[in-house]
């Protein structure tokens, strides 16, 4: 089989994906409408769609480790920072609970991430079942939104100021 044969052959058109993809746009436009923002909706729920159902899914189970790291960063630190980056400005994330909204948390989250599901008895899993790669990627998009969210917050006073966000980044790449 040639290149340019699997990258046209190894599109897994993954339903839930689709679904969950289309929900969310559903939910944002009646949220809150069209506006400018939504192309960062779009842009993460692209990335979204194309780490599951492109070739790169295909690469990333069982035959390419940097393929599997590439789909865990688009899922880990892409795709989350997209869609917090799609809600209106006006929008308070608020510190609705000291634990979302501490930075700690949310380093511990972004990190964590990276190395749990890397664990070897929990990356052979996430290889051999759908429920536990489901809760995988659930997860990975779920911590990702913990992380960048005192980065990426719609307001400015929600947010961490430029050095401590530059520091809480530079620590989260050397700690991986």
């Amino acid at each position: 089989m040639t290149t340019q044969q699997f990258l046209t052959s190894a599109w897994t058109w993954n339903l839930a994906a689709l679904v969950s993809s289309g929900v969310a746009l559903a939910a944002y436009l009646w949220a809150f409408g069209v506006n400018r923002r939504i192309v960062y909706l779009l842009a993460g729920l692209g990335a979204f769609v194309f780490t599951l159902s492109s070739p790169l899914n295909a690469l990333a189970a069982g035959y390419l480790f940097s393929a599997h790291m590439l789909q865990h960063i688009l899922l880990l630190l892409i795709v989350p920072a997209l869609l917090l980056m799609s809600l209106p400005r006006c929008l308070s994330l608020g510190p609705r609970s000291w634990l979302l909204s501490n930075p700690l948390i949310g380093w511990i989250s972004g990190v964590g991430a990276m190395w749990l599901w890397h664990a070897r008895p929990l990356c052979n899993a996430a290889v051999s079942s759908q429920l536990v790669n489901t809760a995988q990627i659930s997860s990975l998009l779920l911590l990702g939104a913990i992380f960048w969210r005192r980065i990426l917050a719609p307001r400015e006073d929600e947010r961490m100021s430029p050095p401590a966000a530059v520091l809480y980044l530079f620590s989260a790449c050397v700690a991986c």
